[in-house]
């Protein structure tokens, strides 16, 4: 989703490999100019939420060194019996992104858009 100079993108449960086939497939699914306007949202994008909780299986470091997140935003029940978010997934959102936020440290998280700017809402 973009709006004016804000990028989102809401993951669900995507693996590595389907944030692979988001940049490299790409040209696959749409004509180039339109694969284009989304690749150029992609990059730097500003918010992203994180795929499946934080597991290992997405946010690879291919697909966070291309998007450079400024927000990532994961959803996670605190204390959840997978032990999620997985460390080796935190260490690699943390190396690409300005910031990190959780719900299980944040509650919920909810970003404004407006003609005033960009504002983030923690809900605890």
């Amino acid at each position: 989703m973009t709006y004016e100079d804000y990028s989102f993108l809401f993951t669900g449960d995507a693996t590595a490999e389907v944030e692979r086939k988001i940049f490299f497939d790409l040209e696959n699914c749409f004509a180039s100019s339109t694969s284009n306007i989304i690749l150029s949202s992609l990059k730097n994008l500003t918010v992203l939420k994180v795929s499946h909780h934080g597991s290992d299986t997405g946010s690879s470091e291919t697909f966070l060194k291309k998007i450079k997140p400024n927000y990532s935003i994961i959803s996670v029940a605190a204390k959840n019996k997978y032990n999620l978010p997985n460390q080796n997934a935190m260490d690699r959102i943390k190396k690409y992104s300005k910031y990190v936020l959780r719900t299980d440290e944040s509650g919920t998280i909810k970003f404004i858009v407006s003609d005033e700017g960009f504002e983030v809402i923690k809900e605890k």
